[in-house]
């Protein structure tokens, strides 16, 4: 098990890099997490080093085409921060990010408290305590010289490829919206890429929100009032260079565009 300092060398080290704009090849060996609570830990020091706000969560290899893209065995999750969300329309700077893809999500919002509790959260009280959605394209990245080579912890530890959240509007009627159905269409420079439902790969557009409070449930403090919850994608994963223009068409929920520069 990592000692609270190793913990916290490797959590300065992601922290160095975000800063330095340097990639890293491995952690070191000895500050290497082995287990997902490792990864975790990390995550949580990263977050009080740096003094970033969590405004939610994101579900990482949450298909199983994205698991076997990166050898999970299942979902992980990531920390959403205030300081990387941003409105449909911005202009990134492509030096901001080290190796970026672009995925299209539903994120949902949480009106009310789900603390940590010994039964387990079902869809129901999931879906009551449910506001809005907010169709979202998640920016991937990560802070490793080739993610290939680091071992899927320190992937994870590093905040689960997380680099940044785009959203759409916010629909507090999402109940009556057939997400499940929704057809959603991802285009980059123009060409269409990816096509696809979220029922055909994920599910039910809230198996992953019932999934995190539980998670969370485990480990955490629980899911808070106003926090998001990012479901993962079904349109695969896009990577992208400077110059790059991406759009995701969500049908009724409008679309989700931005462009790096």
């Amino acid at each position: 098990m990592l000692s609270d300092a190793k913990i916290d060398q490797a959590a300065e080290l992601f922290q160095r890099s975000r800063m330095d704009r340097a990639p890293l090849g491995r952690l070191p060996e000895d500050a290497r997490p082995a287990t997902l609570a490792e990864a975790y830990r990390i995550q949580h020091a990263y977050d009080q080093r740096s003094a970033e706000a969590v405004v939610g969560y994101k579900i990482g290899a949450a298909s199983a085409a994205s698991q076997k893209l990166v050898g999970a065995s299942g979902p992980f999750l990531a920390r959403v921060h205030a300081s990387r969300c941003f409105e449909s329309g911005v202009r990134f700077d492509i030096r901001a990010f080290f190796l970026p893809g672009v995925e299209a999500e539903f994120a949902f919002e949480i009106g009310r408290d789900l603390p940590p509790r010994e039964r387990p959260y079902q869809m129901e009280e999931i879906a009551e305590a449910i506001v809005a959605v907010r169709p979202v394209v998640e920016v991937c990245d990560n802070r490793f010289r080739d993610w290939r080579s680091a071992h899927l912890m320190e992937i994870i530890a590093d905040n689960g490829f997380f680099g940044a959240l785009v959203v759409g509007k916010r629909f507090e009627d999402w109940n009556r919206h057939d997400l499940g159905n929704l057809e959603v269409v991802m285009r980059v420079n123009d060409v269409e890429r990816r096509r696809g439902r979220c029922q055909d790969e994920l599910g039910h557009p809230l198996d992953g929100v019932v999934w995190m409070a539980n998670e969370l449930s485990r480990q955490t403090n629980g899911l808070k009032r106003g926090h998001i919850v990012s479901i993962g994608t079904w349109t695969g994963l896009h990577f992208v260079v400077r110059g790059t223009k991406v759009c995701a068409d969500f049908g009724e929920l409008g679309e989700v565009s931005f462009e790096f520069d």
